[in-house]
């Protein structure tokens, strides 16, 4: 945040260096420098409170590794927490750190250097605070004696698994839905199925009970999907989404993909309509496959629900449900 020209271009030296010192291995396996980010991206991607591995070493030459909360402000990273915490007494007397921000196997960014604590006495020190507020709202600080650890980095290694895509998409992260979605869950059913009713094989949901998870992107809820889990099987009930093409669909369903398999499911599956080519094309490019078609399904649907359609997309008469599916290895 607040990073000026000198602050990019400083950042951009230090990516730059960092992949000519890489080693062979190192370079291959984070495809450098084809997939990695420049110093805008690494910004564009710490927007706001980014939660980072943080791994310290204690007094006897061990190491430990927690998750923990961290800012980017000129280019450069702050982690806060109190004076009391094992982390800052490692750093007092081991100031070499590691850390990580990672999205599963899309994006990484993984920092070497060593820490300073930044006290409450120090110039940047409020300005850290406010910006943790605008995020949490809550600040060091108020948790006891509080600090930053200033991350001074010798070497930021960068992994983007899709270059191609809008740079918008880097930040996108998923989250499950809480009760507190309710309400934004029924308005974006209203708006994409014109009702917080969904009908499929002579069942009727309501999607806004049901689980599921949200795509995030710089803190605007963008993409859902809600999903039903009956004995081995998942059923995908909705996904939407409201930017095109960054990957929000795909993140969504690798992550019913982890909760059916947690939950013991053998089949993930779902129903469109016969009109649906769009979600026909996107699902049997994620592994689903076409199962069944229920001919003549939709008019039954209707007799649930006489909102539906009977013209469907493409001017296509929509008269049947297709069972898509994809199994659980």
């Amino acid at each position: 945040m607040k990073e000026t020209q000198e602050d990019i271009e400083r950042l951009q030296v230090l990516l730059d260096h960092s992949i000519q010192r890489a080693g062979v291995f190192l370079r291959r396996s984070l495809q450098m420098p084809d997939h990695s980010l420049t110093a805008q991206e690494v910004i564009d991607c710490w927007q706001g409170v980014q939660t980072v591995a943080l791994a310290t070493v204690t007094m006897r030459d061990e190491p430990r590794i927690a998750p923990i909360g961290s800012l980017l402000y000129r280019g450069e990273i702050y982690l806060p927490t109190v004076a009391t915490a094992a982390r800052t007494r490692h750093v007092m007397k081991r100031p070499a750190v590691s850390l990580t921000l990672f999205r599963e196997n899309e994006l990484a960014i993984i920092v070497h250097g060593d820490a300073a604590i930044i006290s409450p006495d120090h110039e940047d020190f409020e300005t850290l605070e406010s910006i943790l507020y605008d995020s949490t709202h809550t600040k060091a600080g108020e948790w006891g004696e509080g600090v930053y650890l200033h991350i001074r980095a010798k070497a930021i290694y960068t992994y983007n698994r899709h270059p191609y895509r809008p740079i918008e998409s880097l930040p996108l992260q998923v989250r499950p839905t809480t009760a507190e979605d309710s309400e934004w869950v029924q308005q974006v059913l209203m708006k994409r199925w014109g009702d917080t009713v969904i009908v499929a094989h002579n069942i009727v949901y309501h999607p806004h009970t049901l689980p599921g998870f949200v795509a995030i992107l710089k803190g605007n809820r963008v993409g859902l999907i809600t999903y039903d889990l009956e004995e081995e099987q998942c059923e995908i009930v909705t996904l939407d989404s409201t930017k095109l093409r960054i990957g929000i669909g795909t993140m969504l369903i690798n992550a019913v993909t982890q909760a059916a398999r947690a939950a013991g499911c053998k089949r993930i599956w779902l129903i469109t309509t016969n009109d649906n080519l769009h979600a026909l094309r996107f699902y049997q490019k994620r592994g689903f496959r076409l199962v069944t078609i229920h001919r003549n399904a939709v008019d039954a649907a209707r007799e649930l629900k006489s909102s539906i359609p009977i013209m469907g997309n493409d001017h296509i008469p929509r008269r049947d449900e297709i069972e898509l599916e994809m199994l659980v290895e």
